[in-house]
């Protein structure tokens, strides 16, 4: 289960809180039709952040599928 490193990743990086979404109508996670699990990132709003460059760094995190920003 890579959400574990991945979350831990983007933690110390960016700062925040990457939070497993965690499913209404279930107990547990959020599972993809894939067997994957959503991380929400809650970003630090007192910080700036260059998007582009959040962009990149992202996108270099092994574990990951993809993101949305």
């Amino acid at each position: 289960m890579a959400f574990k490193p991945v979350q831990t990743r983007i933690q110390k990086l960016f700062g925040g809180q990457a939070i497993l979404r965690e499913a209404v109508s279930k107990m547990g996670p959020v599972v993809t039709d894939n067997g994957n699990f959503l991380l929400d990132w809650k970003f630090d709003t007192t910080k700036q952040y260059y998007w582009p460059d959040v962009n990149v760094q992202l996108s270099q995190i092994p574990g990951k599928i993809c993101f949305l920003i």
